[in-house]
């Protein structure tokens, strides 16, 4: 037992008897000391895995002799809820492709800023790094600078091929729309991403903003990819007229656009006639979603020349934005996309 003092905010100054009790960590069959809150791991938590901070406060029991935050009387009801999950999750940072056969890797410097100074990573921390073109690897940081931080490349994850491959066409949308419409084809695991500047589209890009643009957007299904875990970036296209853009792809194996008028079909119901033609599983399927108001005539007929079968998505008139959701939702779920 030992006298000490509360810290502010943990309560009202005043002399307590805590036990002397050391720090403990959970590796999954007993508790084991460790160096400090960092170590932590409710009981039952994975093995092996670094916890995030839970709190200001879960530092300060754990400094009284406390094991968890759970164990502290006056710690906050959100800490305790944190301290008693079994969740851990390793921060995950995207690379360079040519990078990932090092065995030491420098992250980009706004990755490395945001490790350093929003993270707070430490060396010894584990991290999981992507490269965007299918490989993934369990690492450990090095170093940690202000604009640079050092990792060493552990396990690495063999890549799993991409198929089919999904390109989504997808009408150019305005403000959040269409930031919106990148973050969710990147966790639906889209291989290409093209915005089509069709005639009733609302937004137009000045070409002299297209790299800037791209580059944005590309940044966009980088944070999409780390949040849902792909190891594949879709390619972010320039946006063009739907003619360009159907000849900058080339063809697919089966291609669909969603229509609102003439004679459509489910993407289930085109899949036996696609399997039968092709005598295997296609490799690559595009997808076209028009604008709000749907393609011009022109458009529709250039696409059907395109080799693009006309699918519905329901009895409703979806918005642009959750068309192009929900379309890249039922082939992956028809045709087992990844």
């Amino acid at each position: 037992m030992r006298r000490a003092d509360p810290p502010g905010g943990v309560g009202r100054a005043r002399d307590v008897l805590v036990p002397e009790v050391p720090t403990l960590r959970w590796d999954g069959r007993q508790a084991v000391g460790g160096k400090g809150p960092r170590d932590l791991c409710p009981r039952g938590g994975p093995t092996g895995v670094v916890l995030p901070r839970w709190s200001d406060a879960a530092g300060r029991a754990t400094d009284f002799g406390w094991t968890t935050a759970f164990d502290c009387p006056r710690t906050s009801r959100r800490a305790r809820a944190r301290a008693r999950a079994p969740v851990c999750i390793m921060h995950r940072f995207q690379i360079s492709p040519a990078l990932a056969k090092d065995e030491l890797v420098v992250l980009p410097e706004d990755e490395s800023r945001h490790a350093a100074t929003v993270l707070r990573l430490e060396p010894g921390d584990r991290v999981e790094l992507l490269d965007g073109a299918g490989g993934r690897m369990e690492a450990t940081v090095e170093t940690v600078g202000r604009r640079e931080v050092v990792v060493r490349v552990g396990r690495r994850h063999p890549a799993v091929a991409r198929r089919p491959e999904v390109w989504l066409l997808a009408a150019l949308l305005k403000g959040k729309a269409w930031d919106a419409t990148v973050q969710k084809a990147t966790e639906l695991g889209a291989a290409v991403i093209a915005p089509m500047q069709c005639e009733r589209c609302v937004v137009r890009v000045d070409p002299a903003e297209g790299d800037a643009k791209v580059e944005a957007w590309r940044r966009t299904a980088i944070e999409a990819a780390k949040q849902c875990g792909t190891p594949w970036l879709p390619r972010v296209l320039r946006p063009a007229p739907v003619a360009a853009v159907l000849s900058a792809l080339g063809k697919p194996d089966a291609a669909f656009v969603a229509a609102l008028s003439g004679e459509t079909r489910p993407i289930r119901g085109w899949a036996p006639d696609i399997r039968s033609g092709l005598g295997r599983e296609p490799a690559t399927i595009a997808v076209a979603i028009g604008p709000e108001g749907d393609f011009v005539p022109a458009e529709l007929e250039a696409l059907g020349a395109a080799g693009f079968r006309a699918i519905t998505l329901g009895p409703l008139v979806l918005r642009a934005d959750t068309a192009a959701i929900a379309s890249l939702a039922v082939v992956q779920h028809e045709f087992g996309a990844s």
